[in-house]
């Protein structure tokens, strides 16, 4: 859990410090400056490789870490905050977010305030294409879970807007995602019924539809994309290696093999057992031979013994 508390912080206190940012700009006079500010510092703050590096997951940043993260987010514009006023803004953002989750009631309830945090921001800059564009992707990035997810779990919690409530919810695009509907029967438990796997689909085009008497009422996109996790072994192309080598001459080899994960999960390290008459490079799979390779005995080798090698 701990790889998946930093996006949370990131947008909710980010929420938080664009509020209150936007309530201290508003006392400016020169309203068309502030909301220059606002937007310049909201376009820093959801800027898509910010968003990226803080989704791949760092586990649990320090309170201190965090305070110097976001105060490079509030300097994205022409404003400049003195430690005083950093201090003073950061305790805000804080509080306010420890406020919303000691109300929660239960864990999915985080899924809620973040969203809601995201639907907020609309309204400090509304009718601005720029930030809509920027908030959508935002939300895009929440759509995500990790492969070999536990079956049963809660990934969603969706609540109809008031207008819609005589309509029923059915969700398309994904027979591992199941919605079931609560004692409150506009509101949604969005339930993991299926097992996901990055190798097999690493993304899903799901339409969230309202439906009144068998007709579509609403129809809502949503892409969730798949999260890697080190589920998979590197393999060799083939179950047995023969490696030719001249008599007199030394020289190398390099033997790769495959891992379907990502990133350092996919990374593979090689070595080889039983035999001192090779080694091999663990970071390229590299293998080397002496110039001449002779036995024990003194004499020249017709063959190389078995070798084990090993990708992990």
């Amino acid at each position: 859990m701990c790889s998946h508390v930093f996006p949370a912080l990131y947008l909710n206190l980010g929420a938080e410090m664009m509020y209150v940012l936007d309530q201290r700009l508003r006392r400016v006079e020169d309203r068309e400056k502030s909301d220059k500010v606002v937007k310049e510092i909201m376009l820093g703050f959801l800027a898509k490789k910010t968003l990226e590096e803080v989704f791949k997951g760092h586990g649990t940043p320090t309170r201190a870490g965090l305070k110097m993260f976001f105060e490079k987010v509030a300097h994205c514009s022409i404003m400049r905050l003195n430690e005083n006023s950093m201090d003073k803004l950061f305790d805000l953002m804080m509080m306010s977010y420890k406020f919303q989750l000691m109300k929660m009631v239960s864990p999915e309830q985080i899924v809620t305030i973040t969203v809601n945090h995201l639907r907020a921001l609309l309204d400090l800059v509304p009718l601005d294409r720029e930030i809509g564009a920027a908030v959508e992707h935002a939300h895009t990035m929440v759509a995500h879970l990790p492969e070999n997810s536990t079956l049963g779990s809660i990934v969603a919690r969706v609540s109809i807007a008031q207008m819609y409530r005589d309509t029923k919810l059915r969700l398309t695009g994904t027979s591992s995602l199941c919605p079931q509907q609560t004692d409150q029967s506009h509101v949604y438990l969005l339930l993991l019924c299926g097992i996901l796997d990055r190798e097999t689909t690493s993304e899903y085009h799901l339409k969230f539809l309202l439906e009144k008497d068998g007709q579509i009422v609403v129809e809502h996109p949503q892409l969730l994309t798949i999260g890697d996790i080190n589920d998979n072994s590197p393999q060799w192309h083939s179950s047995q290696i023969h490696i030719s080598l001249n008599r007199t001459q030394g020289g190398s080899r390099t033997l790769t093999a495959k891992d379907p994960d990502l990133g350092q999960n996919g990374w593979i390290r090689y070595s080889v057992l039983d035999t001192e008459v090779v080694s091999i490079d663990k970071e390229t799979g590299r293998i080397f031979v002496p110039n001449t390779v002779r036995n024990e005995f003194g004499q020249r080798m017709e063959e190389v013994p078995h070798c084990l090698l090993i990708c992990r």
